[in-house]
């Protein structure tokens, strides 16, 4: 992406989300770690800037919304805490059963106990090794995407 249209998403960003998002937003982007990006841990991130966790929340929501970050609805296993479909949207979650390799368990997937939203940095803001998966070196892969 382009500086002038990165910097038009951080101004857009910052007109819609709560104040003091986006310049922690923006240093965690510059400063944070690969691994951090991928998958990001909104409360940790909130606890490590000082923002709070709703508006920290809402501010990667945002984000995700103008195109810095991007949204995915990940199935997770009751079992082992891993994923067992990554969605763009809620809509796509329409299978009956999910089956896990790891627990070697099917699970019907339900909204409130297996469903977990997650947020990584898109490419265009800032390209992490998380963005070529097939690239990374099994155990990583593992640790980040499952």
């Amino acid at each position: 992406m382009r500086d002038d249209e990165l910097e038009a998403r951080y101004l857009a960003l910052e007109n819609t989300a709560p104040a003091g998002f986006t310049s922690a937003l923006r240093k965690f982007v510059e400063e944070g770690g690969d691994r951090e990006l991928n998958r990001t841990n909104v409360l940790e991130f909130a606890a490590r800037y000082g923002v709070d966790e709703e508006d920290a929340i809402t501010g990667f929501v945002h984000a995700a919304r103008i195109g810095l970050f991007d949204l995915s609805w990940n199935l997770l296993c009751p079992g082992c805490g891993g994923v067992l479909g990554a969605n763009t949207t809620l809509k796509s979650l329409n299978k009956v059963e999910y089956h896990c390799a790891i627990c070697t368990v099917g699970y019907t997937p339900t909204l409130d106990e297996l469903v977990e939203a997650s947020f990584s940095v898109n490419r265009r803001t800032r390209r992490i090794p998380g963005h070529e998966p097939e690239s990374l070196p099994f155990w990583e892969y593992l640790r980040q995407f499952f």
